[in-house]
């Protein structure tokens, strides 16, 4: 759980993480439904399965919204949708 767009970032493409996101291919099923889902939440708050799993659902029938949405099409916390650039 990350609090703001940029400790994301440094994660995503800044440590260890971004070689197993270059080589994805290797680790994820491209094909089938999305594996991955961001959504904001309360400070404190942990996510269970079944939330995530229903975020996933939503993404994968409604698109990215300000409710669940990915990396290509994110949205700040106020739910406007922003552009978040790779390093």
């Amino acid at each position: 759980i990350w609090e703001d767009v940029e400790s994301l970032k440094n994660f995503v493409y800044g440590s260890v993480h971004h070689y197993f996101l270059r080589n994805k291919k290797k680790w994820f099923d491209l094909k089938g439904p999305s594996q991955f889902v961001l959504w904001w939440i309360p400070a404190g708050e942990v996510p269970n399965l079944d939330t995530v799993k229903e975020k996933l659902l939503h993404v994968e029938e409604n698109g990215p919204s300000a409710a669940a949405f990915t990396l290509q099409e994110f949205y700040d916390a106020k739910g406007n949708k922003i552009r978040v650039n790779s390093r």
